[in-house]
């Protein structure tokens, strides 16, 4: 069984008054995050050595150079590993939503 002990932090009292009581994710961190942009790193299979593809702001949040959907993004990684996404595509049947 793992334990973890916390050690309490001592904060400045006039931080401490505006911290919040509790921690909402979509409120307090997903702001934050980026849900436009991401990082790669990939070795072999045939990519060029320190190839950069695009660009982000200056805070890694929007993308200013070369947008790729993710769609596109899967197609090459399973190219590049030898499997034909085209295979791996099912179409919804007639009268189903998507």
């Amino acid at each position: 069984m793992l334990s973890c002990q916390s050690r309490q932090t001592a904060f400045d009292p006039e931080i401490e008054a505006r911290l919040p009581e509790q921690i909402d994710f979509n409120f307090h961190i997903k702001p934050i995050l980026s849900d436009r942009c991401f990082t790669i790193w990939v070795a072999g299979a045939g990519v060029k050595k320190g190839m950069i593809y695009g660009a982000t702001d200056d805070f890694s949040y929007n993308i200013t150079e070369n947008p790729v959907h993710v769609h596109d993004f899967q197609a090459t990684m399973l190219h590049l590993l030898g499997v034909d996404h085209e295979k791996l595509t099912f179409k919804p049947r007639a009268g189903a939503t998507v």
